[in-house]
């Protein structure tokens, strides 16, 4: 026919224009894995997560991009294009954004990550992380079409930003990057000199969103630090009691064998209405307990016996109704923090117990030293530290008698119960295992006894009070 061009459709289009559908189910997949990892990593402060997989159109258009010299920007448009399939992390708090990145690198096979808005100094802020696989084994078994795509795709991209970051992207994205000659948009029609003032302001507009990031930040640490029920933490102050698995009971009276199914039946008696949580994690689980010494039900018992678990639960402010292995996997590192974690050190675990465990200790670094000389003065401390640097001080000025505290610091490790810490060169036992409250009213027994200083200590901004 004349004046009639055929155009030929290039394969790759085809091909993913037949595996659109199935690609939209593996970007709800990715969804859903995404949430999985940060609930079990204690990301909670998070807004929202979304994904999509990238319309037909727009995959064409990207695929026919040139380069300023006019060649294709993408050879190979499967291997070049790494965003068909994306997911957005949005999140109220920088802290929360950083325990997000951590859990993302524990949990994600990495191609590169980055954050274009660093290189551009453009008020831009977002972080872009290329996934290529998957750490977790379950992946495979749980999101098929997930592995499918990159299989056949290669990679995807996760972005990760904060709610304050999210909106400086969206108006910047909708006036400036969507601008485009030919759909007459205000910001393209502009003269040059309106361009540049846009620019500029969006520049400034990017140093008022650090501000509010900053602020948001510590608004989430003032939450945090608040007291839920009768104190922040999983412990209550205890004198005389180990809580560890180095107290081994009797041989000859094991008890009930820790296997997978006495493990089973006693998740379901300790959190019942509650899911047993994957074959996975409750393997995993056993062999963590095992590798500690708890080969008996009864053990386990024992070392869950000094855990408020209500207050755990408080703590970690689960996002979705968590497992059976969850919630004893929280409980265990309350009961024995490091040790606990150290228990699946070389396992993607590893890095979502080092992330829970500040939280389910009530450990935040909100307290400081005023008065006690600069090197004291320019650090922020959690409530234990805060405790352990004021017996070193009065210790320091009134001698190690003015320092010791009933219950909370002796001479002796057997005055404040053994998971208590040394200080002062080793002359001073600080009990490690106490609630907010009981940490405040020591801090302030202790300022007492330092006639004439100018010491004080501020938690949150706040000077602390009787």
């Amino acid at each position: 026919m004349e004046g009639y061009e055929e155009k030929v459709v290039p394969r790759h289009l085809w091909d993913y224009a037949e595996a659109h559908s199935r690609y939209r189910t593996a970007a709800e997949d990715l969804k859903r894995h995404l949430g999985d990892v940060l609930e079990q990593g204690g990301v909670t402060a998070i807004y929202n997560i979304e994904s999509r997989v990238k319309d037909i159109d727009s995959y064409r258009k990207k695929s026919e991009r040139l380069e300023q010299n006019g060649q294709r920007k993408y050879k190979d448009p499967v291997v070049g294009i790494q965003d068909c399939i994306a997911a957005r992390v949005i999140v109220f708090e920088e802290s929360a954004r950083e325990d997000t990145k951590e859990v993302i690198r524990s949990n994600f096979v990495l191609g590169g990550d980055e954050n274009p808005g660093l290189l551009k100094n453009n008020g831009y802020d977002s972080w872009h992380f290329i996934v290529t696989g998957f750490v977790r084994t379950d992946v495979q078994g749980r999101f098929p079409e997930l592995i499918n795509y990159l299989r056949e795709r290669h990679a995807l991209e996760i972005q990760v930003r904060t709610v304050a970051g999210h909106a400086w992207a969206e108006y910047e994205h909708d006036v400036r990057y969507k601008s485009d000659p030919s759909r007459h948009s205000v910001y393209s029609l502009l003269p040059e000199n309106r361009q540049k003032e846009i620019d500029r302001l969006f520049i400034e507009a990017g140093g008022l969103r650090r501000y509010l990031d900053h602020t948001f930040d510590r608004i989430g640490k003032l939450l945090k630090s608040a007291e839920p029920g009768s104190g922040p933490t999983a412990y209550q102050v205890t004198t005389d009691v180990e809580v560890s698995t180095g107290a081994a009971e009797d041989p000859s009276n094991e008890g009930v064998p820790l296997e997978f199914e006495s493990l089973r039946s006693f998740l379901a008696e300790r959190y019942p209405g509650l899911a047993d949580g994957s074959w996975e994690g409750l393997s995993a689980l056993l062999d963590r307990l095992l590798s500690l010494g708890l080969t008996s039900i009864e053990k386990l018992r024992a070392v869950l016996e000094s855990v408020d678990s209500d207050r755990v639960a408080t703590l970690m402010e689960y996002r979705l109704s968590p497992s059976r292995v969850r919630r004893i996997n929280d409980d265990l590192l309350a009961a024995l923090g490091d040790e606990y974690v150290e228990s699946a050190a070389g396992t993607p675990t590893y890095r979502n117990f080092r992330l829970r465990l500040p939280r389910v200790q009530g450990k935040f670094r909100i307290y400081r030293i005023i008065g006690a000389g600069p090197e004291r003065e320019g650090k922020v401390y959690t409530g234990a530290a805060v405790l352990r640097e004021l017996v070193e001080i009065v210790a320091e000025r009134e001698g190690t008698s003015a320092a010791e505290l009933s219950g909370v610091v002796s001479t002796s490790v057997y005055g404040v119960g053994t998971r208590a810490k040394q200080v002062f060169g080793g002359q001073l036992w600080v009990n490690a295992n106490m609630d907010r409250p009981g940490i405040d009213r020591a801090i302030l027994e202790l300022l007492g006894r330092m006639n004439g200083s100018d010491i004080r200590v501020t938690r949150g901004g706040e000077f602390l009070r009787e």
